[in-house]
């Protein structure tokens, strides 16, 4: 099935199957960077070759699905980021804050166990998203949705990013009070942003996945991946740690543009897409099942090899699979 196929699927239902796609490889290539972390001891595969991008991405389709051609809602969508980021996120971490402690031995505090979770450390991505999403309704709210003011506004996220919130490189001072990870949320706004921008104007970004644009943007992409990889810069996303951080934007800009352009081009595959239907739940176990399995793993003497590794990862995948469903089909969220 090809990009046209599956630009008419996408058409015909409320499902955008190109970006379920998308989101459900960016979801297993988060679970293969924890799965690499916890059982190896160290990332195999270099953080700087693809987790920011992934992170990049899911950023930019929460900016997609913002735009709504019959208007933007701002009560409706903060009912919904209440309802769908911010209720799992205390939901799961006040689950997790237990057996967590349990699993890294740590002091049964119940105040230490529920600050992270209150200042919103629990899960950084979760509640960086929460904040991204937050300042992108005010700009939205406060512009009346229109571009030029959007835009200078996304722009001064961008600039406080780098001079508050870019760790060893800011360029005021570092804003070490990163209360729900406002600091890595000023930096994703530009990418909900661009995803908003995308939605908007479709005609500029199906001209964006036409092949005679995506080849040399491919090109471009490797190379500035080669030399990033052989200079020795820092490419953090979370925590935000970027250097250069213009750099560290433009390439996370055109990964993100060539793998939703891409994944235009891709073939359905239903099991993908029901990951990224789901990602919400898979972020929520990515680094505790991805940690239980290690253990048991290096605890019964399976030492890290090529193999063992992949063993490791199917092993996630599936265990974090069935516990998705079955919190789905209990309708526990």
């Amino acid at each position: 099935m090809g990009r046209k196929s599956l630009s008419n699927r996408s058409s015909t239902s409320s499902r955008v199957y190109w970006a379920d796609l998308l989101r459900g490889l960016c979801m297993l290539a988060i679970l293969w960077f924890h799965t690499e972390v916890y059982y190896i001891g160290h990332e195999q595969t270099p953080y700087i070759l693809y987790v920011a991008d992934a992170l990049a991405v899911f950023f930019f389709l929460s900016g997609y699905f913002f735009y709504r051609r019959w208007g933007f809602e701002p009560r409706q969508k903060l009912h919904s980021l209440w309802r769908h980021l911010v209720v799992p996120y205390f939901m799961f971490m006040l689950c997790f804050a237990l057996p967590k402690s349990l699993a890294h031995h740590k002091d049964l505090d119940f105040v230490e166990m529920l600050q992270p979770i209150l200042m919103g450390e629990a899960s950084w991505f979760i509640t960086a998203l929460v904040m991204a999403q937050l300042l992108f309704i005010f700009f939205l709210w406060i512009t009346r949705e229109k571009m030029l003011p959007l835009t200078i506004l996304t722009l001064l996220s961008v600039v406080a990013a780098a001079c508050f919130s870019n760790a060893d490189h800011s360029i005021i001072a570092f804003n070490e009070f990163n209360f729900w990870h406002i600091n890595e949320a000023l930096l994703a706004v530009f990418f909900l942003f661009l995803g908003y921008t995308c939605h908007r104007y479709p005609v500029v970004f199906r001209q964006l996945s036409h092949w005679y644009y995506l080849l040399p943007l491919l090109l471009l992409w490797i190379a500035l991946k080669y030399y990033v990889w052989n200079s020795g810069f820092q490419m953090l996303f979370g925590p935000l740690n970027a250097t250069p951080l213009l750099l560290f934007i433009l390439i996370l800009t055109m990964s993100t543009l060539l793998f939703c352009a891409i994944s235009q081009y891709l073939p359905s595959c239903a099991p993908v897409e029901w990951v990224g239907r789901h990602s919400l739940v898979y972020y929520f176990f990515c680094g505790g099942v991805p940690f239980m399995v290690s253990q048991v793993m290096i605890r019964n003497g399976i030492a890290y090899q090529p193999l063992t590794l992949l063993i490791a990862f199917l092993a996630v995948v599936i265990i974090t699979t069935v516990i998705t469903r079955y919190i789905y089909r209990t309708r526990l969220l």
